[in-house]
């Protein structure tokens, strides 16, 4: 299958587009921008006993696994339409916390994340994971119904290694335990209750092999699991 002879492609792939396209995006933002030094960055958080007032978080999804390859998901190498993404016979449950910590330009939340996630089915090992979610807020729609897209960066650690890992990363059979976590999300809510969200997440972990293997990073891996999911995060 695709997936297994190029996976790692497809990982690093989304992470040159998504630096690049926030790279450009705060370039045209900083350019065009009338707003003080100052009004760049709205720091949120000073403290662990500060309030939250809405800047906490904790979500609650789950969802199947995906044969499917990410790059085919997402048109990098070619496309497979959603009715016919392949997925497996097992699945994942997971649960998140966080919270935002600051906003850039008015658009961009900054959002430290961790969450534990228990596989069932075709696999059955617990991940946790933790990371930095970036998420723009603005859409033009939003007084209809509000939506945000994200992404993260951030590292995930499977207590044990399956078969299926151990074949994707694609170094030996050897796998690795951990792995770069890069789950892009897009989450609507209706106008009068932003707290409460409905999240679509596609939740994926993989080593990068091309990147890091020099370093020694992930053990030279390239691919892992991930999951299609859906779920609710609650804003309080």
């Amino acid at each position: 299958m695709r997936f297994f002879s190029k996976p790692s492609v497809c990982g690093m792939r989304m992470c040159v587009i998504l630096l690049t396209a926030l790279c450009a995006l705060l370039s045209a933002i900083s350019a065009g921008s009338a707003r003080a030094d100052d009004e760049f960055l709205d720091w949120k958080w000073d403290s662990f006993d500060q309030a939250c007032d809405s800047d906490c978080f904790a979500a609650i999804y789950g969802g199947p696994f995906v044969e499917t390859s990410m790059s085919s998901i997402l048109a990098l190498d070619g496309y497979t339409a959603p009715w016919n993404v392949e997925t497996g016979s097992g699945g994942l449950i997971a649960g998140t916390i966080g919270r935002r910590v600051a906003t850039l330009w008015g658009v961009i939340d900054v959002e430290p994340e961790i969450g534990i996630a228990k596989r069932f089915g075709n696999m059955d090992q617990t991940e946790i994971w933790a990371a930095i979610f970036f998420r723009w807020t603005k859409f033009p729609w939003n007084d209809v119904i509000y939506t945000t897209v994200a992404a993260s960066t951030g590292l995930n650690y499977a207590f044990g290694l399956s078969d299926i890992e151990r074949k994707r990363a694609n170094n030996n059979n050897e796998g690795s335990r951990l792995l770069h976590f890069f789950s892009p999300e897009i989450t609507f809510a209706m106008p009068e209750n932003k707290d409460l969200e409905v999240l679509f997440r596609f939740h994926h972990r993989s080593g990068g092999k091309e990147v890091f293997c020099g370093t020694g990073v992930f053990n030279c891996a390239s691919g892992g699991a991930h999951y299609a999911t859906v779920g609710l995060r609650y804003r309080f």
